[in-house]
């Protein structure tokens, strides 16, 4: 969908996984990547390219995934995957209740993800802001994933004490 002013939409299609409560909170819209919120919640965004021609095979294994994150995770709020309009660029917006959840949510979904950037995806990065965990810089590690991952660390918010 473009915008009145000529500017593209990245909101084209979106796959939402529901949106939940988080101690009596409903889970914030998303105004960065991956942050460690004031609130104890952890946000993830991961960026990707699809490959030519492979947009609908892409399509197909998404859903898979959305479907394992609803059927198998107990700690992710929102799961919600955005594609441009012309299908090449995807961005993933992730909340989880703690980074337990995402350490959580990459073994339920591990090799669903693998055959996603096997057949269909490109140029994974993830950006994240908070404070991980020992298991999840682990995990990275393990993953092999340090040069695809940013991170930052929370430095103050709206809800932030003296604020």
């Amino acid at each position: 969908m473009a915008h009145a002013t000529g500017q593209r939409s990245s909101a084209a299609i979106r796959w939402p996984l529901d949106s939940g409560r988080l101690r009596g909170r409903t889970a914030a819209s998303w105004p960065g990547q991956i942050e460690r919120c004031a609130h104890g919640n952890f946000r993830a965004q991961r960026a990707h390219d699809v490959r030519p021609g492979q947009l609908d095979g892409f399509r197909k294994q998404a859903a898979d995934i959305i479907r394992l994150t609803k059927e198998r995770d107990t700690q992710t709020i929102r799961y919600d995957w955005f594609l441009t309009n012309d299908g090449t660029e995807c961005e993933v917006r992730e909340l989880y209740a703690s980074p337990q959840g995402l350490i959580e949510h990459k073994a339920h979904i591990g090799a669903a993800l693998r055959e996603l950037f096997e057949h269909y995806a490109d140029n994974h990065f993830m950006t994240i802001y908070g404070e991980p965990t020992a298991q999840l810089i682990e995990l990275v590690g393990a993953l092999h994933m340090e040069k695809q991952i940013k991170w930052f660390s929370f430095a103050g918010g709206l809800d932030s004490p003296g604020n």
